[in-house]
């Protein structure tokens, strides 16, 4: 994300529609911020999901980088031998 007017960069991780965790970004001090989160979340293996947003404020002059280039999502299985 850049942009004279940014001043927060958010990503959430949302869980059966839910916002599951938050990171914020202050970017007052920083025109070109970005922004990551990651955590351990438990799926139930059947009708569990999660989605990944972002968001972006400021004033003026805003871009959000959101094609493959700049913008990740990975998924691992995590489980007991």
């Amino acid at each position: 994300c850049n942009g004279s007017g940014l001043t927060a960069v958010v990503a959430s991780i949302y869980k059966n529609g839910s916002v599951y965790k938050s990171q914020v970004m202050q970017a007052s001090f920083n025109p070109t911020t970005s922004v990551s989160i990651s955590d351990i979340i438990y799926l139930n293996g059947s009708t569990d999901y999660v989605e990944l947003y972002g968001l972006i404020g400021g004033s003026s002059g805003l871009n959000f980088y959101g094609s493959s280039q700049y913008t990740g999502f990975s998924g691992f299985l995590v489980r007991a031998a």
